[in-house]
């Protein structure tokens, strides 16, 4: 994202000068979204959360026998989950000007599989399920593949995305801002006015900015000399800054000047009255700053007045832009049996650990008395000898009752027993028990069905931002078992012509299927002749479906010859 470069090498000042005013009010609107999250989610919800999924023990130090003991249940549950949802490849189709344009879409979909974006997508359905809501962000980095550029996806953390707080999609916001911690060389590789960036400079005006890292000297040798007159400066400090992403959509308008005859009278198409005012910003608006430095400000780099982030929501959103995390409606259940499992294991300390109970005419001193098993001790005779006493234990039924509130946590996150490949009572037929796992996949059903639409942002924007800024013939390599088996082109373009393709997601793609039920419904189709064998080895992911379809096709031309040839 930090590609789009400014060409000016002004500093900014921190007085009331016209940037100082602008990023006082860049502030104002994150302190807004700041306040929007903690009225949706509470106070110190991004280190809940972020403990919960790192699994981090805040109660430091505990008496060893009494351990904290940590059952990591929904944090598997929600891998899972995440894992059934990516493992289905979303399948776009292109059209330019009405008719299918094959090359782009087999050109996409490697820069898709290459890209890995499926393990985004993994990263940000997990984001969605732990924080309520996911961001994905589609990017360009000009200085990717030697030169080249790369169009890139990658997952933001809800707590360091703040979109508008009046908005409920992406259809009616009117700007969004994230943060992401730099380099600071990094950032003067990126922008002109970087080289003025010293972290900690810049105070966020409600104070629940990032905290200061910690800071470092840097050692003298060539780097010193070579990083620049400011580089000494920002070493001294911090080693990493945090850049701060506006978009919004900027109505300001400025003056037409020299009408006649300029590009812009050409492009009213000979109008009667020319207008005198256009729009400053007419794809919208980006202010990339840092530390008080304004380091870039000027039109939207990305194409048909989008913002590069999509929202996943892990449930419905009903009263507003956030969803209620799923991570809150069992946790309690989790937290309370690992409380239950830690007193249970306590309880089995103390049982063992027994109390022992002297008579006073046995003998034995106290003081020097000390248990040791194999201890020989003397006693009076006809006294009694020393006794020992456990606790009671606990009964099976509160043994059990920890188990319990688990088993009600995976049902009601939608792992049932039969989502495990538990079967019920009696003879069960295949397509009953394949209808029992489909419907134990409600919660997974309403994911997909929720997140079809932001793949079909995201993939739009995708694509779109290829078209814009693939300006050369490129070509991705094609494999199969480590050999290039072909190329795929993809033709330059001169970035105007975005508004001739349209894609189109298949919804089908998304829908997820058991693996169980997918072999059942493929061997069914193959039996009624309505699915060929190329395409039902491949949606088996069968290595080399295409060799083996071909290599079954000759084998049945070859059959049929023979047959031919033994009835003449």
């Amino acid at each position: 994202m930090a590609n789009f470069r400014t060409v000016s090498t002004k500093s900014s000042s921190r007085d009331d000068s016209p940037d100082s005013r602008l990023l006082r009010q860049l502030d104002e609107l994150q302190r807004l979204s700041q306040d929007s999250q903690r009225a949706s989610f509470g106070v110190g919800w991004q280190e809940d959360a972020k403990n919960f999924y790192h699994i981090a023990d805040s109660m430091g130090d505990v008496p060893s026998f009494r351990p904290r003991v940590r059952i990591p249940q929904l944090q598997t549950l929600f891998l899972n989950e995440a894992t059934d949802l990516s493992d289905t490849t979303p399948i776009v189709y292109v059209a330019k000007h009405s008719e299918r344009d094959k090359e782009r879409e087999d050109s996409f979909r490697q820069h898709w599989r290459q890209g890995f974006i499926n393990n985004r997508l993994l990263e940000t359905y997990l984001s969605s399920m732990v924080f309520g809501v996911g961001y994905l962000m589609v990017g360009f980095d000009a200085f990717a593949r030697r030169g080249q550029g790369l169009v890139y996806a990658t997952n933001i953390l809800a707590s360091r995305c703040f979109p508008d707080p009046s908005a409920h999609n992406e259809d009616d916001w009117q700007w969004v801002q994230w943060t992401d911690d730099m380099y600071v060389d990094k950032i003067a590789q990126y922008w002109d006015r970087g080289a003025y960036v010293q972290p900690g400079a810049h105070q966020f005006i409600s104070g629940l900015g990032d905290q200061p890292a910690g800071q470092f000297d840097m050692l003298p040798g060539p780097m010193t000399s070579t990083m620049g007159p400011h580089f000494q400066n920002r070493a001294q400090n911090d080693g990493k800054a945090t850049v701060r992403y506006t978009f919004i959509y900027d109505n300001t308008t400025e003056v037409v000047k020299d009408i006649a005859g300029s590009e812009f009278a050409r492009d009213l198409g000979g109008l009667s009255v020319p207008p005198k005012f256009k729009m400053k910003y007419p794809n919208g608006r980006m202010i990339v700053d840092c530390e008080g430095v304004k380091l870039f400000d000027d039109n939207n780099p990305f194409p048909l007045r989008r913002f590069p982030i999509i929202k996943f929501p892990s449930l419905p959103c009903l009263f507003g832009w956030y969803p209620p995390p799923p991570m809150r409606f069992t946790k309690s259940l989790q937290d309370l049996s690992e409380r239950m499992y830690t007193q249970i294991f306590e309880n089995m300390v103390r049982v063992n650990n027994a109390q022992v109970f002297l008579y006073d005419d046995c003998g034995i001193d106290p003081d020097d008395f000390g248990g040791i098993p194999g201890e020989v001790r003397v006693i009076h005779a006809n006294s009694k000898p020393p006794e020992y006493k456990t606790p009671n234990v606990y009964p099976s039924q509160v043994l059990e009752f920890p188990d319990r509130l688990l088993t009600l946590q995976r049902e009601l996150q939608g792992f049932a027993s039969s989502r495990q490949g538990e079967g019920g009572a009696g003879n069960t037929s295949p397509g009953l028990f394949d209808a029992t796992l489909y419907q134990a996949q409600y919660l997974t059903r309403l994911r997909a069905r929720l997140f079809s639409e932001p793949i079909q942002r995201f993939s739009e924007l995708l694509f779109y931002t290829m078209v814009k800024y693939y300006v050369n013939d490129r070509t991705f390599p094609a494999f199969s078992r480590g050999e290039e088996v072909g190329e795929v082109k993809w033709s330059g373009t001169s970035g105007d012509e975005l508004e001739d393709y349209t894609i189109e997601l298949d919804a089908g793609s998304l829908r997820p299927v058991s693996t169980a039920a997918l072999r059942s419904m493929v061997k069914d189709l193959r039996s009624e002749g309505l699915l060929d064998t190329k395409h039902a080895l491949e949606m088996l992911e069968v290595p080399e479906a295409e060799e083996i379809a071909a290599g079954l096709q000759r084998e049945q031309e070859l059959a049929a010859l023979s047959h031919i040839k033994s009835r003449r």
